[in-house]
């Protein structure tokens, strides 16, 4: 069973290291891309869940799991940086345009919304 594990965490760690280099260079189109390989990354491990209690005594599960854990660490920071920018330059043309409110404040990006739902 904990081949099994093995195998799910590998293809996971190859999901998130394909995501981390595609977030090197971050545009709608590629955060669209890397929304779907994390959807699978996050089903893929979903379905391995139940066996992880098995495979806890086995280091290559051990080693795998830390594998994904730094590759999931790098995407957050990534994309953390990406909103960042993209927060930064959304300010930056506000500012160049005069979209400031009387408050001084700058309006509301409008873009599709997204509901993250946890079950």
């Amino acid at each position: 069973m904990a081949s099994g594990v093995i195998e799910s965490l590998r293809r996971v760690h190859r999901e998130l290291e394909q995501v981390c280099e595609m977030l090197l260079r971050p545009s709608p189109e590629v955060l669209n891309g890397c929304e779907q390989r994390l959807v699978r990354a996050t089903a893929e491990m979903e379905a391995s869940r139940p066996a992880w209690s098995e495979a806890a005594r086995d280091w290559q599960a051990g080693e795998q799991a830390r594998l994904v854990r730094r590759s999931l660490h790098h995407a957050q920071r990534l994309l953390e940086n990406a909103a960042r920018f993209h927060a930064g330059w959304r300010r930056r043309r506000a500012a160049m345009n005069g979209e400031y409110r009387a408050d001084g404040s700058i309006p509301d990006l409008r873009c599709p919304a997204r509901i993250f739902v946890e079950g």
